[in-house]
């Protein structure tokens, strides 16, 4: 699909539980909001314990209109084994959350370590204070790391079709329509999105929309199922024909150039089930030539 044309991409509402009542379809952006750069180095700290890097009160940030937070954290030598948490402070002391990154990065040959989606709102009402924490087994090193913040709202270059629905039936289905104008968008770049759900205020479904807009003016959408409550499902598929693009999987343009945030991408994805083994064996191989 050429800039400028109208992304079309279709679900499926399924009730599987009780009748519901005026359901709201909406279409967000996510958006960005701040992002902050910590680069220092940090001592021996053990295995099992963290030293608190970035602390959101000491910041200065206004994340009032954050909904989600990701870290991408790099140090100097890929022969360290460096671990990346999301903490939170409830008034005492720090504690680790649901949200760390733990790899055998010595093994693995790579000096990195990312979270993404962080559901930093929930952690702010909730807690005294949130922030990062990065373990040390080793001597000594020099890190980078970079923290983004990202807020969600209504779009106002897509919608969904139909926007409301009075009634949905214990195993009723109901089609559901996305369009997305790219005609705003800028080549080379990607842009998120959230189809959702809302039944009397309350989201109780959504799916994530990635579009990128690819150096060869073809457009590329990644869509999922996620569902956030027992009664309804969001499943959706995308009537886009992929034009161009690379040919390994986790690759990005410009194609052939491999990073390893691209390999750490494509990991997380085989974690959840979204990559196979043999494609990330493969990408492996691409980036170290062999």
């Amino acid at each position: 699909m050429h800039k400028g044309e109208n992304l079309s991409l279709d679900y499926t509402l399924v009730n599987d539980n009780a009748v519901d009542f005026a359901i709201v379809m909406g279409l967000k952006s996510v958006d960005y909001v701040a992002g902050v750069n910590v680069s220092n180095s940090i001592p021996y700290t053990g295995s099992n314990t963290f030293y608190v890097v970035w602390e959101k009160s000491m910041s200065g940030l206004d994340l009032a209109d954050a909904t989600h937070m990701n870290a991408y954290l790099r140090w100097s030598s890929a022969s360290k084994d460096l671990d990346l948490y999301f903490i939170y402070n409830n008034g005492n002391n720090w504690n680790t959350s649901r949200f760390m990154s733990k790899h055998r990065n010595d093994f693995l040959g790579m000096a990195e370590e990312s979270l993404t989606g962080i559901d930093i709102q929930y952690y702010l009402k909730t807690f005294q204070d949130v922030g990062i924490g990065i373990s040390n087994p080793s001597d000594q090193e020099s890190y980078s790391l970079d923290l983004s913040f990202t807020g969600e709202k209504s779009t106002d270059n897509g919608h969904a079709t139909p926007g409301y629905i009075s009634s949905l039936s214990a195993g009723e289905k109901k089609s559901i329509q996305v369009s997305i104008d790219t005609s705003a968008l800028n080549y080379g770049e990607t842009y998120d999105y959230y189809l959702t759900a809302e039944e009397n205020g309350q989201e109780v479904a959504r799916a994530p929309i990635r579009l990128t807009i690819l150096e060869n003016t073809q457009v590329t959408t990644t869509t999922t199922t996620t569902t956030t409550a027992s009664s309804t499902t969001v499943a959706g598929s995308t009537t886009t024909t992929i034009q161009g693009g690379c040919t390994l999987a986790g690759d990005n343009p410009p194609c052939d150039v491999i990073e390893v945030s691209e390999i750490i991408n494509l990991i997380t994805a085989w974690t959840q089930s979204n990559a196979s083994i043999a494609d990330v064996i493969a990408l492996i191989n691409a980036w170290t030539g062999s």
